[in-house]
């Protein structure tokens, strides 16, 4: 039987409407085996992020620090480096 997922949303710390609407806010299946690596690189590839410097808890804006602190359907909010965008746009 396959691993059960955590159901999370997350968005960009400081968002503003000159994002693209793929990096607003994502829906992300966390698989309750996932290692803290594999989450920061779910969210990355999701947001678009080249890195995740940190995650927080969208209701309290605590650090979201290890997995074990990651509850199911839970809004977070992530400060992350950016990919850059294509050229010339």
């Amino acid at each position: 039987m396959e691993a059960s997922k955590r159901v999370v949303f997350v968005s960009v710390k400081g968002r503003d409407e000159s994002r693209p609407r793929t990096r607003r806010k994502r829906a992300l299946g966390v698989s309750e085996s996932a290692t803290w690596e594999e989450f920061c690189g779910l969210i990355c590839t999701r947001l678009q992020l080249t890195s995740v410097r940190a995650i927080y808890h969208s209701s309290t804006m605590t650090p979201l620090t290890s997995m074990d602190d990651l509850l199911d359907i839970e809004d977070l909010v992530v400060e992350g480096d950016e990919a850059p965008g294509p050229a010339g746009g």
